[in-house]
C-alpha cells in the first residue's frame, strides 16, 4: 500500500514537473510584454490585431487590462482621455493618413493608362486601398451622391477622377487639422478650469510627476514603431497610438482588437478593455479549474504515456 501511494505521488510530481514548462512558457512569450505581435511569423500573426494563438493564453489579457487601465484612469490622465482620443485620430489621418493616400492616387493617376500588367496589378491595389478608406470615412464632402464603390476602379478611372480625389484629400487634411486644433484648445481650457479652482488645488505638472508613467505611455502609443501606417492584406493598418485607436469589427461576434486597444465590442455592447479582459480571465480560470477537478490534464498525459509508436523493423 506504501508502495502504491509512493509511486502514486511520484507520477502526480512528474506531472505537475511536465505541466508547468508547458504552462508558464507560452504564457510570457505569448502575453505581449516581452516582444510585439507583430514581429512575429507571418503565418500565426495578422496585423493590426492580437493573434488568435496569443487570445487562448491568460497573461496576454491580464497583461493588456493592467496596461490600458492604468493608462486611462490615472489622476492625470483621465480626466483629457476622451478629448486626447479624438485630438490623436485627427492628427494621425491630417499628418499621416492623407499623405499616404495622396501618394496612392498619385501613382494610379500616372498610370492607369499603363499596358504594363504588373503595373496595373499595383494600380488596382492601390485604388482598391483608396476605395476602401474612403468608403468607412465619416467626412464626404463632395461625395454624397457618388457611389465610391462603383466609380473608384481601375476600368471608371480617369484624370478627372484623379484631380477630384486630390482636391477631396486637400479638404480632408483641412478639416482633420482644423479638428485637432479644435481639441487641442478644449483639452488646453479644461486644465486651465481646474488650475483656476480655488476649494480643489490642482497642478498639472504635479499631477503628472506623482501618477503619469512616461515608459507605460510609450508602450500603448507604441512611439518606438518607425512605420506609423502598414500595409497588410489590401489594407491600411495603422501603427501608432493603438491606445487611441477605435477597434474596427467584422460583426458582432469579432471581438478582436488591436493591443492595448481603449475598449472592446462584442454582441454590439463596447465593453471597456479592462472589463472585457477581466472577464475572459475569470472564464478561463473556471475552464482551468473544471480542468483539473476531473483532472483531464493527468488523463491527457496518461494517455500519452501509453501510445506505442512503431519502429523500423520491429513487430
Amino acid at each position: 500500500m506504501l508502495g502504491l501511494n509512493i509511486s502514486s505521488a511520484f507520477n502526480s510530481a512528474v506531472t505537475v514537473y511536465v505541466m508547468i514548462p508547458l504552462l508558464l512558457i507560452p504564457q510570457m512569450i505569448l502575453s505581449g510584454l516581452l516582444f510585439s505581435f507583430d514581429k512575429l511569423n507571418n503565418v500565426i500573426s495578422t496585423k493590426g490585431k492580437v493573434p488568435v494563438i496569443a487570445d487562448v493564453m491568460a497573461s496576454r489579457w491580464a497583461y493588456e487590462a493592467l496596461a490600458v487601465y492604468q493608462f486611462k484612469n490615472n489622476s492625470f490622465e483621465a480626466p483629457y482621455f476622451d478629448i486626447e482620443k479624438e485630438e490623436q485620430q485627427a492628427d494621425f489621418k491630417a499628418a499621416y493618413l492623407v499623405e499616404e493616400l495622396r501618394k496612392r492616387n498619385r501613382f494610379v493617376t500616372e498610370n492607369f493608362k499603363e499596358k504594363n500588367d504588373s503595373i496595373q496589378k499595383l494600380v488596382a491595389k492601390d485604388l482598391n486601398i483608396i476605395r476602401m478608406e474612403l468608403m468607412v470615412e465619416p467626412f464626404r464632402k463632395g461625395w454624397e451622391k457618388i457611389d465610391i464603390e462603383k466609380e473608384l476602379v481601375p476600368e471608371n478611372f480617369s484624370e478627372t477622377l484623379g484631380k477630384a480625389i486630390e482636391g477631396y484629400l486637400l479638404e480632408y487634411q483641412k478639416v482633420y487639422q482644423k479638428m485637432y486644433n479644435e481639441k487641442v484648445a478644449l483639452r488646453e481650457r479644461k486644465i486651465a478650469f481646474f488650475e483656476n479652482q480655488k476649494d480643489f488645488p490642482y497642478s498639472l505638472n504635479d499631477y503628472k510627476n506623482r501618477y503619469y508613467n512616461e515608459s507605460l505611455a510609450d508602450l500603448v502609443m507604441n512611439i518606438s514603431e518607425k512605420d506609423r501606417i502598414l500595409e497588410y492584406q489590401g489594407k491600411l493598418i495603422q501603427q501608432i497610438n493603438p491606445i487611441f485607436m477605435d477597434p474596427k469589427t467584422t460583426g458582432p461576434l469579432d471581438y478582436r482588437a488591436q493591443f492595448f486597444a481603449p475598449h472592446k465590442n462584442f454582441l454590439g455592447i463596447q465593453l471597456d478593455t479592462f472589463w472585457f479582459d477581466l472577464i475572459v480571465v475569470w472564464i478561463m480560470s473556471a475552464m482551468l479549474y473544471v480542468t483539473l477537478y476531473f483532472e483531464w490534464l493527468k488523463k491527457l498525459l496518461d494517455r500519452a504515456g501509453n501510445l506505442k509508436i512503431p519502429v523500423k523493423g520491429k513487430k
